[in-house]
């Protein structure tokens, strides 16, 4: 009589461990899904215009873009040493004016009409 109490108590054992197997392996998988879709969406936020195909404006307001300039030892604007150069209306200037008569008429261009 105990003997089958025994045995009647080692089944019920061996059923409850062979679900909490199943359960352990569903969660396993379901686990599996999870870090694979972690992986993919932090592989999107890795992405920018820098290193995709995306615009620059998808960037966000957080990313900082990295100026393309070399920095210099010179200060900006006018540099010590150089001597000014300004633009002065030449010879070719005034002649160019003069081409541009209001009594010659432009060549209009010609109207192709189907019939």
């Amino acid at each position: 009589m105990e003997w089958a109490r025994e045995r009647a108590k080692t089944t019920r054992v061996e059923v409850e461990l062979a679900a909490e197997r199943a359960e352990n392996a569903s969660l396993r998988q379901q686990m599996e899904q999870v870090l694979a879709r972690l992986r993919e969406v932090e592989g999107q936020l890795a992405k920018d215009s820098h290193n995709s195909s995306k615009p620059p404006s998808s960037d966000g307001p957080g990313r900082k873009r990295r100026s393309q300039r070399h920095l210099s030892e010179r200060k900006t604007g006018w540099q010590p040493g150089l001597t000014g150069r300004t633009l002065m209306q030449g010879q070719a200037n005034a002649e160019q004016e003069k081409s541009l008569d209001p009594a010659i008429p432009l060549q209009q261009p010609l109207t192709v009409f189907k019939i």
